[in-house]
């Protein structure tokens, strides 16, 4: 078995060093489609709404999201070398170094970190302590670490349950993600509140408001480049109709999406009769729409297929699939 990892490792060593003498693993092609990544702030909007959705005593769902590892690995992927060895079939070498070498009954899960009971009105994710992130690929094992923290807070009659059951207004629960995935060769993706963060407000026996005071997202290279910062908040207030996901819809408001290396700014809101069903955190119909700063549309259609929606900007048309969408 020791022989056996010690042949996979100099052979992954020895690929390794030959793809780089080729020029395989350069950085310089290194790009995302910032039009892809606007798409996604919506899927990661919609999935931290659903993640407050609540039940009929007004609770929340508490759904344990794990899409920021697909975030990662899908931005980490044009730079990871193992995962185009992958591609070219080296299947039998393309398990993880690190897993090769440290027994993973020394990493703990991610998947395994879920909310904490409430406590002084919080319930929180706390990974902080670092956990490790598999990748969603079967060549291999896990992609890095995560740290940081998702922290629920409930204000009003209810916070002693983290609960929202007052319906005049009062009672409210604020999403804070603050946390960090570090890759097994050097990327960064931080996520992070501004100020206030994601707020949702029970207003009526069905009804809540959704603000937005900011999320911003960011992937950095393992050379120190980054590639990625974008930033969305809500420009006017969201209405949510429905205490459950089965009959949750949203109208009215908007939600300004920005490239912060760019400037380009895009403002959307919701059309088309924007709803959930049981099967998924995102909306399985509906889409959002709004104008650009470069004078171009934006259109982001949901569909009955979990996480699959269509992107349109200006005359470019796609299939995007949400990295926080899940059943």
């Amino acid at each position: 078995m020791i022989i056996s990892k010690i042949h996979k490792v100099l052979m992954m060593v020895v690929i390794v060093i030959v793809l780089s003498a080729c020029g395989k693993v350069s950085e310089e092609s290194y790009e995302i489609d910032a039009t892809d990544e606007m798409a996604q702030q919506i899927g990661d909007a919609m999935a931290s709404l659903d993640e407050g959705g609540g039940s009929n005593a007004g609770q929340l769902a508490k759904i344990d999201v794990t899409g920021y590892e697909k975030s990662f690995a899908r931005l980490a992927g044009s730079q990871d070398f193992i995962s185009r060895m992958a591609q070219k079939d080296f299947s039998e070498v393309t398990q993880d170094l690190s897993d090769l070498l440290i027994p993973k009954s020394y990493a703990v899960d991610c998947s395994a970190v879920t909310f904490s009971g409430c406590a002084g009105g919080a319930l929180v994710r706390d990974f902080s302590n670092g956990c490790s992130l598999a990748d969603h690929r079967p060549q291999i094992a896990r992609i890095g670490t995560a740290t940081g923290y998702v922290r629920l807070t409930y204000a009003g009659t209810g916070a002693g349950t983290c609960t929202i059951p007052a319906i005049t207004g009062t009672d409210s629960v604020t999403r804070i993600p603050n946390y960090r995935i570090t890759g097994l060769r050097g990327a960064i993706f931080d996520v992070s509140a501004i100020s206030t963060g994601q707020k949702i407000t029970r207003i009526g026996q069905a009804a809540f408001t959704y603000e937005n005071a900011g999320i911003r997202r960011q992937f950095t290279t393992g050379s120190g480049e980054q590639v990625l910062d974008m930033t969305i908040k809500t420009s006017s207030t969201i209405a949510i109709t429905g205490k459950l996901r089965h009959n949750r819809s949203l109208s009215g408001g908007g939600m300004t999406i920005t490239n912060n290396l760019t400037g380009l700014a895009c403002t959307v809101s919701p059309s088309n009769n924007v709803t959930w069903t049981t099967g998924c955190n995102c909306p399985s119909s509906g889409s959002w729409s709004g104008t650009c700063t470069d004078t171009q549309t934006l259109t982001v259609t949901f569909s009955g297929t979990c996480g699959e929606t269509t992107l349109t900007k200006g005359s470019v048309i796609k299939a995007v699939t949400m990295d926080r969408c899940q059943p």
